[in-house]
């Protein structure tokens, strides 16, 4: 019974620890944003998918999916575009600003 309770407290305390930490590490990010310029999010992108900035190829679109793994970028004009194969799945023009994290999400996207 006590290592019932013991185990119980436990997993209060894991679980509420990690509510503190994803609020600790959200504002975290926002402050890095804020602080270093733009980010880029993409979600929803196929597996294959390939993300391009201002014509250079950046990698994986599905790794930036989320502000743990935003794309850091210098505010300005950029032209964002993802490629699936031979195939451009998503290309816009769209100005970044300093302090924000603009999210593509991109089915929502018609090819």
């Amino acid at each position: 019974m006590i290592r019932d309770i013991l185990i119980g407290a436990l997993l209060a305390v894991s679980v509420s620890g990690c509510d503190v930490y994803q609020e600790t590490y959200d504002a975290t990010f926002k402050q890095r944003v804020a602080a270093e310029g733009a980010a880029l999010i993409v979600t929803e992108a196929p597996t294959d998918a390939v993300l391009l900035v201002d014509g250079e190829t950046i990698g994986r679109a599905d790794r930036y999916d989320d502000s743990a793994s935003a794309l850091a970028l210098e505010e300005g004009d950029h032209t964002i575009e993802v490629q699936l194969g031979a195939e451009t799945i998503f290309r816009q023009a769209m100005f970044l600003p300093t302090g924000k994290a603009t999210t593509i999400n991109l089915r929502k996207q018609s090819p």
